[in-house]
């Protein structure tokens, strides 16, 4: 990696991912994956490959620790907000309860990924029987599960709720909105107007204690249940984000 390698590219998939709870693991096939395709690129231009010819699957493990250490100390407010969400996950899991929360527009979210078991059957598919297996829901919370998805989840459900709201201000001020995901649109005369509700109602959002309503809903649904205290806010000047 001498040489100003680690360049943006490599480094996205595993920042962006970080907060849907990528692991160190995942980022090492992401960092691979990356290699395989600029090696593929430089191939087609008759050039040798990125790293010069190093060992792709070892150098992509070893700035997976280092990236993944990085991002975590970078961002470490959002690897506490994510070690406390799992934290609520395994809760609720031991006591073998799902995880219940409300968007803040009050949309009801369920997260129940149950223990799953093969259950073998046989089909007729062609003029030929085939033997496939299906997973099939158990009785129990998968805790793993359960703890692997939170974050991810959370955050999505968060997203919604910020397109949901984006489209509600839109419509108060008389543009149209289109989108999917995280891709917003409107009229190209409309764009400005567009971009303001955007971090308008991003920065109404994120400006609710997000975490300290999810504890106490938890905490009313489950009252057996430790529910640890969330982390607090820190001082980001989210009003700086109109000019984002």
């Amino acid at each position: 990696w001498i040489g100003g390698k680690v360049n943006r590219k490599i480094a996205k998939r595993p920042t962006m991912t970080y907060c849907y709870s990528a692991t160190r693991f995942g980022m090492q096939a992401m960092i691979l994956q990356t290699l395989r395709e600029l090696d593929k690129e430089l191939e087609g231009e008759g050039k040798q490959p990125y790293l010069g010819g190093a060992d792709n699957y070892q150098c992509a493990m070893w700035l997976s620790h280092v990236l993944y250490d990085a991002i975590r100390t970078t961002v470490s407010s959002a690897a506490r907000a994510m070690d406390w969400l799992r934290d609520v996950a395994m809760v609720a899991a031991k006591a073998n309860l799902p995880l219940w929360w409300d968007t803040p527009m009050g949309l009801p979210v369920l997260q129940e990924y149950k223990k799953q078991t093969g259950q073998r059957c046989e089909v007729h598919w062609a003029g030929q029987r085939l033997r496939v297996t299906l997973q099939v829901d158990g009785e129990y919370i998968d805790s793993r599960s359960q703890a692997n998805g939170v974050a991810p989840n959370f955050v999505h459900s968060l997203d919604a709720t910020h397109m949901l709201m984006t489209a509600k201000d839109a419509y108060g001020r008389g543009i149209d909105f289109a989108g999917v995901h995280d891709s917003f649109w409107s009229h190209a005369e409309d764009i400005d107007v567009l971009a303001e509700c955007i971090r308008e109602q991003f920065i109404a959002l994120h400006s609710e204690p997000i975490l300290e309503r999810l504890a106490d809903a938890v905490r009313w649904r489950y009252p057996d249940a430790e529910i640890p205290d969330p982390p607090k806010q820190g001082s980001l000047d989210l009003g700086r984000i109109r000019e984002s």
